[in-house]
């Protein structure tokens, strides 16, 4: 039974243990699918951002010149990308500019983009990685492309060609809204600054009339999402696998160490049992008479403590307790256990020893709890006049008010060597005679019921064939 209940709960934990792993994984996954915080971080070089740390390149330069038949674009409000150099041809300055964002916090980023505001008239060639978004000549014209495919790309944009190259002429104040490519996001946690994941760099390429402009206007917006350990549900499912994990672990230990302890307890039990069978029969065998007495009258108590609602162990302790309730009959001279006729006075004193002599004889025996207790009071009356302390009611141990209704229904039931067996009907008369005066009325009335039933009979007839 107890082997039950640790199956149970450790069954019950396991299973809250593997419902609040799952349920901590779907509440990771709901987090990590959050957009996230909007905020935003308009960059300069004097600028900071508690999220990101942002750094601008102006990388690779070089001179691109221009066609003969180069014509201004209208929408440009100076001319000097018609400039000339020494062989008479138009000149404009390519640069490559390098911006790269870092996750400098302990938050993921879930997704970013850059808006850049174009600083002067130039010419967009291209961005890789991710897509630009190009709002061009003040929002006339909207189109988001990768740019590596100009221009069948191009859609709305106006396009300009310069022989093989293909490019966005783009007037002051238009945008380009730069969005990165799906593994480009989500810029993770900074939690040991080596992780790969935490720092982006984009490229752009763009043509200017000179090489002083500064890239310097634009906003990175971005998305923080929490960490998990700031929602106070992660708190609680974490905890509740840390409760439910030891609580499972530990029924499991518990269990596997209640198995052995039983295994071993069983074995030890198994041993005590048949040793205190043996030394029983022993007993018994002093009476003639008595032949298993002490096994019917161990099977009548733990009858009885089983009506009461007694534990497993408690009742096979009151059995093992009936079974050495004799034990002071084994130093009784022979002659007087056996003397058929009515004993003397002096006799009968001999033979009411048998009590303390029992228990003295017990009284190193630690392996049963109250191994005495039976051997000791099993003749003491419920009205206080009987021996050997003259204890009354409920001052008389539990498990020796049960041994003596057992006893007394083995004498009356069997043969003895003073008077012959009685009747069933003789023998409950006398049990509720004797209610309240040698017995215990509570225990009177439990037994009767067991010997109506005919269990008390069936254990009688046990033992005799046995």
């Amino acid at each position: 039974m107890k082997n039950k209940r640790i199956i149970i709960f450790l069954i019950v934990f396991s299973i809250l243990f593997v419902g609040s792993v799952v349920g901590l994984n779907m509440f990771e996954k709901s987090v990590n699918a959050e957009e996230g915080v909007f905020g935003q971080y308009k960059y300069s070089t004097k600028s900071e951002n508690e999220y990101l740390d942002v750094t601008v390149n102006k990388a690779e330069s070089w001179v691109k010149l221009l066609p003969e038949n180069y014509e201004l674009n209208s929408h440009f409000k100076t001319n000097s990308f018609e400039q000339k150099n020494g062989a008479g041809e138009g000149v404009c300055n390519g640069r490559t500019v390098e911006v790269t964002i870092t996750n400098k916090s302990p938050y993921r980023i879930n997704k970013w983009d850059i808006l850049y505001e174009v600083p002067c008239d130039m010419y967009f060639d291209k961005a890789w990685n991710g897509t630009v978004e190009i709002h061009q000549y003040d929002d006339k014209n909207i189109e988001t492309i990768a740019t590596e495919e100009l221009p069948d790309a191009a859609g709305s944009l106006e396009v300009n060609q310069f022989e093989e190259l293909y490019v966005i002429p783009l007037k002051k104040g238009d945008k380009i809204i730069y969005h990165p490519a799906e593994y480009e996001c989500p810029l993770v946690e900074n939690t040991s600054g080596e992780n790969a994941n935490i720092s982006k760099t984009i490229g752009l390429i763009v043509y200017t009339e000179d090489d002083d402009f500064e890239f310097d206007q634009f906003n990175v917006r971005y998305y923080v999402v929490r960490g998990l350990e700031e929602y106070p549900l992660y708190s609680a499912l974490t905890l509740m696998i840390m409760i439910f994990g030891v609580a499972s672990l530990g029924s499991l230990i518990f269990l596997i160490v209640t198995v052995r302890y039983d295994k071993i307890h069983k074995h030890d039990m198994e041993i005590i049992s048949q040793a205190i069978g043996t030394f029983s029969k022993f007993i018994d065998s002093k009476d003639r008479y008595t032949n298993n007495h002490s096994y019917r009258v161990a099977g009548y108590s733990r009858l009885i403590a089983k009506k009461l609602g007694m534990t497993e162990t408690e009742c096979d302790d009151i059995y093992y307790i009936g079974l050495l309730h004799d034990t002071g009959k084994i130093v009784i001279d022979d002659k007087i256990l056996n003397k058929p006729g009515r004993l003397t006075s002096q006799e009968y004193e001999v033979i009411k020893s048998h009590t303390t002599k029992g228990a003295d004889i017990l009284k190193d025996f630690t392996a049963i709890d109250n191994i005495t207790v039976g051997a000791l009071y099993h003749h003491e009356r419920y009205d206080g006049r009987g021996y050997p302390t003259g204890l009354m009611g409920e001052d008389i141990p539990l498990i020796a008010r049960i041994i003596a209704v057992a006893d007394a229904y083995d004498a009356m039931s069997s043969t003895r060597c003073y008077r012959a067996q009685l009747d069933n009907d003789k023998i409950i008369e006398q049990l509720e005679i004797n209610k309240g005066k040698q017995f215990d009325p509570e225990l009177v009335d439990v037994f009767l019921k067991c010997i109506l039933s005919g269990e008390a009979d069936s254990i009688r007839r046990s033992t005799i064939e046995s």
